[in-house]
C-alpha cells in the first residue's frame, strides 16, 4: 500500500525507489504495447531495468516524444537488434530538438505511467500473463526505428512560418504573405519566415512516399517506408499547406461536385519545376482571400 501512495505523487523518475521505478517501467513496456509478449522478452526487459533503469526511462521518454510505444523496443528484441535500436534512440536523445522539451516530456510520461498504473493496478509479475510465443514470424527491420516524420516537427514548422504578433493587424497581414493550400483549409504564412524555413520543409516533404504519380491525401500520413507517422488529418493538412506554399506540392483540380468527393478523390502531386515561393503584398490580402 505504501508504494501505491508514493505513485500518486508525480515526481522526477530518479526520486522514486528502485522498486517503484521497476513498476513504472513495466507499466510502459506492457500496457503501452499492443503486442503479445513472449516470456523471454519480458525477462530481457527486467534485465535492462536491473542494469540501468534510467537508461530504460530515457528510451521510454524518447518513444513518447516521437509518438511511439514500447513496440519498437519489442521488435528490436525479436530481431536481435537491441544494441542498434538503443544506440539510435540515445543519439536522438542528445538532439537539440529533443533537449528543448526533455523536461516537460518526462513529466508527461511520469503522469501517464502513474495514472495508468494506479487505475489498472498491475503491481506484480503474475498479473501480466504470457500467451503462446510467436513462432516463424518475419519482422520488417523498418519497424525498428521511429518514422523520420513526426507531428511535433510539422507543428513547429507551421507555427514558425505563420503570421503572428505584429505581422497581423485586425486579422489582416501587414507584411508580405504567402498562401498555402491544404485539402481542408487555406493557410497564410509570413513570406520572410517561410523563406527561412523552406529547406527544413523540403527535408520533411522528402520523407513522404514518392509523389511522382500522385498520392491521395491519406497517403500523406505515411512516410517513404510505409510507416504511419500521424493519424491526425489536421496535422497532415498542415504539412500539405506548407508544401503548396513553397511550391513543392500541388493539389489536382476537381469538379467538386461535392466537398466529400473532392477530399476523397483529390490527388497530391509534386510540381515539376519547384517554382519559387509566390509572395503577395499586404494590400492583396482581400483579393486573394476571396479567390
Amino acid at each position: 500500500m505504501e508504494e501505491e501512495k508514493i505513485l500518486l505523487e508525480n515526481k522526477p523518475f530518479t526520486e522514486y525507489s528502485k522498486t517503484v521505478q521497476k513498476k513504472l517501467l513495466l507499466q510502459w513496456f506492457v500496457y503501452f504495447s499492443n503486442l503479445l509478449l513472449k516470456k523471454d522478452e519480458y525477462n530481457t526487459f527486467l534485465r535492462m531495468i536491473e542494469d540501468d533503469p534510467e537508461l530504460v526511462f530515457q528510451i521510454a521518454s524518447v518513444s513518447l516524444y516521437v509518438n511511439e510505444s514500447s513496440e519498437r523496443l519489442i521488435y528490436a528484441m525479436r530481431l536481435n537488434s537491441l544494441y542498434d535500436y538503443t544506440k539510435v534512440v540515445l543519439q536522438y536523445a542528445k538532439s537539440e530538438e529533443y533537449l528543448k522539451e526533455k523536461s516537460e516530456n518526462e513529466k508527461r510520461l511520469i503522469a501517464l505511467l502513474t495514472k495508468t498504473y494506479n487505475v489498472i493496478g498491475k503491481d506484480d509479475e503474475a498479473n501480466y500473463g504470457f500467451p503462446i510465443p510467436f513462432e516463424n514470424v518475419v519482422y520488417d527491420t523498418a519497424l525498428l526505428f521511429p518514422s523520420p516524420l513526426h507531428e511535433r516537427q510539422v507543428q513547429r514548422l507551421y507555427l514558425n512560418s505563420s503570421l503572428s504578433g505584429k505581422e497581423i493587424m485586425e486579422d489582416k497581414p501587414v507584411v508580405d504573405f504567402v498562401i498555402g493550400q491544404g485539402l481542408n483549409k487555406t493557410f497564410y504564412f509570413s513570406s520572410t519566415k517561410l523563406q527561412k524555413n523552406k529547406n527544413q520543409i523540403l527535408k520533411m516533404l522528402n520523407k513522404l512516399p514518392s509523389l511522382q504519380n500522385g498520392l491521395q491525401f491519406n497517403d500523406l500520413m505515411k512516410d517513404f517506408c510505409g510507416r504511419t507517422w500521424t493519424y491526425n488529418s489536421k496535422i497532415a493538412d498542415l504539412l500539405l499547406g506548407l508544401g503548396t506554399a513553397i511550391g513543392k506540392l500541388a493539389i489536382t483540380q476537381s469538379d467538386e461536385t461535392s466537398l466529400s468527393d473532392y477530399r476523397s478523390n483529390a490527388m497530391i502531386l509534386e510540381t515539376k519545376n519547384n517554382k519559387d515561393i509566390i509572395s503577395y503584398p499586404p494590400y492583396e490580402y482581400k483579393k486573394q482571400n476571396k479567390q
